[in-house]
């Protein structure tokens, strides 16, 4: 598992700040979408990782979580 979130700070999250770097809309908001998040353990893992990787500037970040069952977003909520 730890080589998933090493990926993500090494491989995804550069390619998303890159990308909002050279962004102008949103003033840098930087918006991740987790599809099939079940219980939400997935997401608060992520936004754990992220978090950490941006440090100072995660107060411009946005997580949207979503699931086709409506359990399992009532559970996750």
């Amino acid at each position: 598992m730890d080589l998933i979130f090493e990926n993500l700070c090494n491989l995804v999250f550069p390619g998303i700040l890159k990308n909002k770097i050279n962004e102008s809309e949103n003033n840098g908001l930087i918006r991740i979408w987790v599809a099939g998040c079940s219980t939400g353990e997935e997401v608060y893992s992520l936004a754990i990782c992220i978090k950490e990787y941006l440090g100072a500037n995660a107060e411009k970040l946005q997580i949207f979580a979503t699931d086709i069952s409506e359990p399992a977003i009532i559970k996750a909520r």
